[in-house]
């Protein structure tokens, strides 16, 4: 099939999942953590509707699965450990490209560029604390609680969160993180 016929027959997800794996030239993305990503980037960035998403047992769940096969099948994308965009998929996200906002395109490469370190537990630790709804009836969200100090330690030396953030992740009030932080011999950056 044609990059053309692709284009047209791709529903928002498939496009979302193509330009993100084409972002940031093509990096590729360790295969569990393409859902978390992606919720992240509809949620905090308000790139699409995060209405894609539902409560499952493991956090939040969503058709990005589904949607991954169907583009392997497809021969757009490759999917083992890491996923990876094909050439026919690069040349079907290329065409996109040329029919989207600039501004969308470069929230996307942004996001990518601000999850692409998280492992797996700093991603649900993110997920978990800054949407505690979508967390509510997860099996990893006791896991997640328990190593919450050191996650937030993690995001906040990683720079991916503020130190209000930090400590919000933490369970802690700011003045108790910092000293949490001192303790640990952790550098504090106060913001001016």
């Amino acid at each position: 099939m044609a990059s053309e016929e692709y284009e047209k027959n791709l529903s928002k997800i498939k496009v979302l999942i193509l330009l993100f794996l084409d972002s940031l030239e093509r990096e590729p993305i360790r295969g569990k953590n393409l859902q978390k990503q992606i919720f992240l980037l509809l949620r905090y960035f308000g790139v699409e509707n995060g209405e894609l998403y539902w409560l499952d047992r493991y956090g939040p769940y969503s058709k990005v699965d589904a949607n991954l096969e169907q583009l392997a099948l497809m021969n757009l994308v490759h999917v083992n450990d890491e996923i990876r965009i094909t050439e026919e998929g690069r040349k079907v996200a290329e065409k996109i490209k040329g029919k989207m906002d600039e501004k969308k395109l470069k929230l996307i490469d942004e996001v990518k560029e601000w999850l692409k370190d998280l492992n797996d537990d700093e991603l649900m630790a993110l997920i978990c604390f800054s949407f505690p709804e979508m967390a509510v009836e997860s099996r990893e969200l006791e896991r997640i609680r328990r190593k919450r100090r050191m996650l937030a330690v993690s995001l906040y030396v990683k720079g991916k969160v503020s130190l209000e953030k930090a400590a919000d992740i933490a369970g802690m009030n700011l003045v108790n993180f910092m000293n949490f932080l001192r303790r640990g011999k952790v550098p504090i950056e106060l913001g001016l």
